[in-house]
């Protein structure tokens, strides 16, 4: 495709805006606007976009906008090579709207409004805080979460202090992120973003982007990417494999001779990668000629991109295919997917009939740390290629914080769950749900109730009893005290209210309301009782769900 010229986009930016303004999709249109007044947009047609710019300020009430939109349409007029009557007839509505607005005293008051261009804004796209300070060695991380090395476990994630649901406990950007194909003609290449006004590629068709500012940042890694990358797709290879291509090309030759030289002496988040299990000990020969063919071929990929210059020897060369191998070893361990949820078309403001999409991989360092377990304490969304890890349990102090890899006790049986993570994990799963072997979500006995012993000495006993019970205490055969049952009954008719109300506002797309009633009801039943039992099961899913709700999504 060859390279238009900077008047053909401006054009062409300046004819969509007149779409965009049709749908109402103001913010965008004014995007494209001044998109076309910065490039090489004919001077004597200018007036229409001042004109259009004006109308839509006019639509979003933004009057002080209009009347100096207005006042431009006027002034660019001198410059159009319409008839005299039609530029006579567009002068006169033009000075009409100026009449009418620089008589409200509100406007002639008023500034211009510092309305945001940003494409991004219209999802509405921030970063939350942590919860409590950063944590001093993992900034990414809040200071309630800390990591603890032992042999068995490697490096894991503990509580530092009592941490509880909602808690923020890792806001982080990708060190590295690749979007599927399938995606590749409706999301951002650079943050995943969805789009409706999309900027295209100025030397392909295969990639979009929503900003000028995402496309600038791409250029560091699609100028080499950019002419092999339809045929890296056709290959079929992984998103793990172009994740490893893309950990080189986002970086230029001269930050790896310096790695190579072992001059890069700075901490930065590609060492921190670099750190990350990659299970070499437990390798086959058979393993390493895989990921050994795979690095051949991805090497051959950047030379075909004229990554390398005429100065890169072939030690350097040799240093980087290692690297790839490396990455490839990291990335199978360590990556992540980044998803959105995609709204219900008849009810566009329900999460709960959500779906979730996977968009594409990425790699965080910090959250790589965290260890699995089949009862997850913690819930990751995306802003973007940013990931948000928050609480869904309460953890106490000295507890690991544990993220699931995939296999959910509720979800799978226990043979499953073993069998998924050896075989891509190389490790057998020693969390309680698998010790204990707890039945999934429909082998729940519903007709049992798990209460905590709450004697006035720690213990950790559980015990079952039965809905229909008509004692008010059960003796605990572990610290010979008794527990309340009735008191624990009680407080569940509070959950049960409380879940009531919370799916209420769920269903009217109320989710922050929702979880405020979902947090309080399972911190009472945490209380009281243990799971796994369903109505546990099913607040955390509520939970679960809130939560997403402020992660990517879509509508469209």
């Amino acid at each position: 495709m060859p390279i238009q010229s900077a008047k053909d986009v401006a054009i062409i930016r300046a004819n969509r805006s007149a779409v965009l303004q049709h749908l109402k999709l103001y913010r965008l249109a004014l995007i494209d606007i001044e998109c076309a007044l910065k490039m090489d947009y004919p001077k004597d047609m200018q007036y229409k976009l001042h004109e259009r710019k004006a109308r839509i300020y006019l639509a979003l009430k933004k009057h002080a906008d209009a009347l100096d939109a207005f006042k431009r349409t006027i002034s660019t007029l001198s410059d159009c090579k319409l008839p005299l009557e039609r530029k006579q007839q567009l002068q006169m509505d033009a000075q009409i709207m100026v009449g009418m607005l620089s008589k409200d005293k509100n406007v002639l008051n008023s500034k211009q409004s510092d309305f945001n261009l940003d494409v991004k804004k219209v999802r509405s796209d921030y970063l939350p805080e942590l919860t409590a300070k950063c944590n001093t060695e993992y900034p990414n991380a809040s200071e309630l979460v800390k990591f603890e090395f032992n042999e068995n476990l490697g490096r894991y994630a503990v509580a530092n202090n009592d941490i509880q649901v909602g808690d923020t406990l890792i806001v982080e950007k990708a060190a590295c992120s690749v979007l599927l194909s399938n995606y590749s003609l409706t999301h951002c290449q650079h943050c995943f973003l969805k789009l409706q006004a999309p900027i295209a590629c100025d030397s392909c068709a295969n990639v979009i982007f929503c900003s000028e500012l995402c496309k600038t940042k791409s250029k560091i890694y699609h100028n080499h990417e950019c002419g092999i990358t339809q045929s890296i797709w056709d290959s079929g290879i992984s998103i793990i494999c172009l994740m490893a291509l893309r950990f080189i090309t986002e970086r230029n030759q001269e930050y790896f001779q310096e790695l190579y030289s072992s001059n890069c002496k700075t901490q930065n988040v590609y060492n921190q990668v670099l750190t990350l299990v990659t299970h070499s000990d437990k390798r086959s020969q058979e393993d390493f000629f895989h990921r050994s063919i795979m690095a051949l071929y991805l090497m051959k990929c950047l030379e075909q991109s004229n990554y390398f210059t005429s100065d890169s020897t072939i030690d350097f060369k040799y240093f980087i295919g290692g690297l790839i191998i490396k990455h490839l070893e990291i990335l199978q361990f360590n990556a992540h997917e980044i998803s959105e949820l995609k709204m219900d078309e008849v009810y566009p403001k329900r999460v709960d009939l959500a779906k979730s999409i996977f968009l594409g991989g990425a790699i965080y360092p910090t959250l790589a740390l965290f260890n699995h377990s089949c009862d997850p304490g913690i819930i990751r969304y995306f802003h973007g290629t940013s990931v948000i890890v928050r609480a869904i349990k309460n953890i106490k102090k000295g507890e690991m914080i544990a993220e699931n890899y995939g296999p959910i006790y509720t979800e799978s049986p226990l043979y499953e769950r073993k069998r998924i993570l050896k075989e891509q994990y190389w490790f057998d799963c020693f969390c309680m749900p698998c010790m204990q072997n707890w039945p999934t979500f429909d082998n729940m006995n519903p007709s049992i109730l798990r209460f905590r012993c709450d004697a006035q000495i720690k213990c950790t006993n559980i015990i079952p009893i039965s809905v229909n019970t008509d004692k008010f205490f059960a003796h605990c055969g572990l610290c010979d005290q008794n527990t309340n049952i009735l008191k624990g009954l009680k407080s569940l008719e509070e959950t049960d209210y409380l879940c009531k109300k919370a799916n209420e506002f769920i269903e009217k797309g109320d989710t922050t309301n929702a979880f405020q009633m979902l947090k309080k009801a399972l911190s009472i039943m945490n209380e009281v009782l243990a799971p796994p039992f369903r109505d546990y099961t099913l607040c955390q899913q509520g939970i679960r769900r809130c939560l997403l709700d402020l992660g990517n999504k879509t509508n469209f």
